[in-house]
């Protein structure tokens, strides 16, 4: 399992990462690192953090959620359980069901 506690999804999302193919600050960039240091030879589970880092919006959220669905083989963790369904405790100050129910939906 490895932690993609970050906002930024994409490499290509910011100028500065665009180039690279691995950079940890980033969804895709950390997956690829786990993936390049685990060789395929296990189930790999991504994560995001719910509630304490910056998100845009819920729809970025759903994104993050979809990104790593596509690229892990084991699923996706959401941490914490708390940020979905207590607004008071995600900085969105919103409940966060239906990001995770549109992000988990082909």
């Amino acid at each position: 399992m490895t932690g993609n506690y970050f906002t930024q999804i994409r490499l290509a999302d910011n100028p500065a990462t665009a180039s690279l193919k691995y950079h940890w600050w980033s969804i895709e960039g950390s997956i690829a690192g786990t993936k390049y240091i685990t060789k395929n030879k296990m189930p790999l589970y991504g994560s995001i953090d719910m509630g304490n880092v910056s998100w845009a919006n819920t729809g970025e959220i759903s994104k993050a959620i979809k990104y790593i669905l596509s690229q892990t083989s084991g699923g996706v963790m959401l941490f914490d359980v708390v940020h979905i369904y207590a607004p008071q405790y995600n900085k969105l100050k919103t409940p966060l069901w239906d990001a995770v129910k549109a992000g988990t939906q082909q």
